[in-house]
C-alpha cells in the first residue's frame, strides 16, 4: 500500500480482539486512532496505551446521543466498525441483546458517518452472512445472504442499512467478512465462541475440551496476523469502495483435524468429548479468498500449525481463565447443555 495522508480513523471494539490489531497497525502507520468500546467482549490490556497514542471512550454504541456527540466533536474521516455482540451460536438464545447489539448499533454508526461526512465506513460483518442454501462451500461474495441466526440476520441487516444509506446520502463503504479467526488478544474467557481459543484454555486448566458433533465439520481457521494488513488497506484503497469481500484462510480442515493439531502442539494426555451439535450449526463453513487476494493484497503467511504454537504460546504466558458465562439467557428451550451446566 502506497504511503497514506494522515487520517482521524475511529475504530469501534477496538480494544476486542481484532479491533486492537486494527488500531494499532493505524497507529504504527502514523494515524490518529480513536477507539470505543463497551468492555463486554473486549479489555483495555489489548492495546498498550504507553507504546501506543490511542484516545478512547467506554460507552454502549446503542446509546444514540453519545454516539452522536462523539462524531461532532471528533470529525472522524475514516471508521472501521467492528463493535457487535459476536456470539453467532448464542444468538438464538439472546436475540434481542445480540442482535441490538449488533444491528442498531451499527445503524447509529452509520447514521453519524452521513451526518458528519466521513469518508468512508469499513463494515465488519461476518461469514454467518451466508448461513446455508443452495450452495456449498467455499462461500463466494457473489452468493445471496442466507443467514440462520439471529447474529448472522442482524449482520445482513446493517449491511443493508449501509449499501442504503450509500445510495441515498454517498457514503463510501466496504464490507469485509472475516471467518474463523484466532490467535493471541482472543478472549480466553469466552466460553461461547472461538473453538480453538476455548480448547486452549480447557488445557491450560487441565480440562478435556469439547467438540460438537462427530467433529467431521469442516472450517478455515485464519490467523490474526495474516488478515490486519488487508483489512487496514480497505479504507484507503478506492478500488474496493462498495465491495463485499471475504477476508480469511482458503483450506478448510476437519474439527478433528484442527484438535489433533492442538493437541500436538499443547501435549496432553487430554482426549476431546464429543457433545450433540448446536443448533442451526452449518456442517461446512469457509470462503473464498481469491477476491480478497486480487483486491487486497491478502496473503496467507502462516501455517495452521504456526498459528496454533504462537496461540499456545501467548496463552501460556496469559495463563488460564475462567470461562465468563452470560447473566441472562433470554431463551432457555433448546439451550446446549454444554452452556447451560457451564461445563466448559
Amino acid at each position: 500500500m502506497k504511503n497514506v495522508e494522515t487520517k482521524k480513523i475511529l475504530v469501534t471494539g477496538g480494544f476486542g480482539f481484532i479491533g486492537s490489531w486494527i488500531a494499532e497497525a493505524l497507529v504504527k502507520k502514523g494515524h490518529i486512532v480513536y477507539v470505543v468500546d463497551d468492555l463486554s467482549g473486549g479489555y483495555k490490556e489489548n492495546i498498550k496505551t504507553k507504546d501506543f497514542s490511542i484516545s478512547y471512550s467506554i460507552f454502549d454504541l446503542r446509546n444514540d446521543d453519545k454516539v452522536t456527540k462523539l462524531f461532532k466533536h471528533e470529525r472522524f474521516e475514516i471508521v472501521h466498525h467492528l463493535a457487535a455482540h459476536p456470539h453467532e451460536g448464542l444468538s438464538l438464545f439472546c436475540p434481542v441483546d445480540i442482535f441490538t447489539t449488533t444491528c442498531n448499533a451499527s445503524i447509529n454508526v452509520f447514521k453519524a458517518c452521513v451526518n458528519y461526512d466521513v469518508e468512508r465506513c469499513i463494515f465488519y460483518s461476518s461469514m454467518g452472512r451466508y448461513g446455508h442454501g443452495n450452495f456449498k462451500p467455499p462461500f463466494s461474495e457473489e452468493y445471496l445472504p442466507n443467514p440462520v441466526d439471529v447474529y448472522g440476520a442482524a449482520k445482513v441487516a446493517a449491511e443493508v442499512t449501509l449499501k442504503t444509506f450509500a445510495e441515498a446520502h454517498g457514503l463510501k463503504y466496504v464490507i469485509l467478512a472475516p471467518h474463523n479467526i484466532f490467535g493471541q488478544r482472543s478472549s480466553l474467557a469466552d466460553p461461547y465462541r472461538n473453538m480453538i481459543m476455548i480448547w486452549i484454555n480447557c488445557l491450560l486448566r487441565n480440562k478435556p475440551f469439547y467438540i460438537y458433533g462427530d467433529g467431521e465439520a469442516k472450517r478455515a481457521p485464519s490467523y490474526i496476523e495474516d488478515i490486519i494488513e488487508p483489512c487496514v488497506k480497505a479504507g484507503f484503497d478506492d478500488k474496493v469502495v462498495g465491495e463485499v469481500i471475504n477476508i480469511g484462510a482458503s483450506k478448510a480442515y476437519t474439527l478433528n483435524e484442527i484438535a489433533k493439531l492442538v493437541l500436538e502442539e499443547f501435549p496432553s494426555n487430554l482426549e476431546p468429548i464429543h457433545l450433540p451439535t448446536r443448533s442451526c450449526e452449518v456442517k461446512e463453513a469457509y470462503s473464498t479468498v481469491d477476491k480478497s487476494i486480487r483486491l487486497l493484497g491478502y496473503e496467507e503467511k502462516t501455517p495452521l500449525r504456526e498459528g496454533i504454537r504462537k496461540t499456545i504460546n501467548w496463552a501460556k504466558k496469559v495463563g488460564a481463565k475462567e470461562p465468563k458465562y452470560l447473566e441472562h439467557i433470554e431463551i432457555e428451550k433448546n439451550f446446549h447443555p454444554a452452556w447451560r451446566d457451564k461445563l466448559i
